[in-house]
């Protein structure tokens, strides 16, 4: 540079020179693979340490019943939780308008996300029940199953993402009524 001074006396110990670096990144289809495999492991891992943590400390999942199991129900949750998806973000945004409501708009949108982090765990858990409940009798083992095939499903290309879809709008149902129905039995 022309407005760099040296003082007599001072060492140099690297000239470098940085003008337009470009850094190019070939991003192959092995890599993307890879990508895309470790952090479906890792999610899915952590959804299963959780749900494992619900089975041990609550009963919510185990208070499935057999009066759950039928089409009536699945289409009432996939109905709450439809609902629910759509006008909990906006009820929260109107809500937040306010000074008195800021706070309750604000854990009304961390419960939302949370309920979307946590439909896939219910889904699994719901329909793993429902498909495997006579040769798997560990909840455990049925969650890790249940949500492994859930896993692999999502993996499927355009048939993914419509599980996806169907497992939030299900799952955020399945566990507003399961939480309604914990509050008024304990009434």
């Amino acid at each position: 540079d022309a407005n760099l001074k040296i003082e007599k006396g001072a060492n140099v110990l690297r000239k470098e020179s940085h003008k337009n670096a470009e850094v190019k990144v070939e991003v192959t289809p092995m890599s993307l693979f890879i990508s895309k495999a470790t952090s479906t492991l890792y999610s899915y891992a952590a959804l299963l340490i959780i749900g494992f943590i619900i089975l041990a400390t609550s009963k919510t999942f185990k208070k499935i019943d057999k009066e759950e199991k039928k089409i009536g129900f699945v289409l009432k949750s996939s109905l709450i939780g439809f609902i629910t998806l759509v006008m909990l973000p906006i009820a929260s945004v109107l809500v937040m308008i306010t000074v008195i409501g800021l706070p309750l708009g604000i854990i009304a949108l961390v419960l939302y996300f949370i309920l979307i982090y946590l439909s896939a765990l219910g889904t699994s858990y719901y329909f793993g029940k429902w498909a495997f409940s006579k040769k798997i009798k560990n909840d455990y083992l049925l969650l890790t199953v249940s949500l492994l095939i859930y896993y692999v499903a999502r993996l499927i290309p355009f048939i993914g993402g419509l599980i996806s879809l169907i497992t939030l709008i299900f799952g955020i149902g399945l566990f507003l009524i399961l939480i309604k129905n914990n509050i008024t039995a304990k009434k």
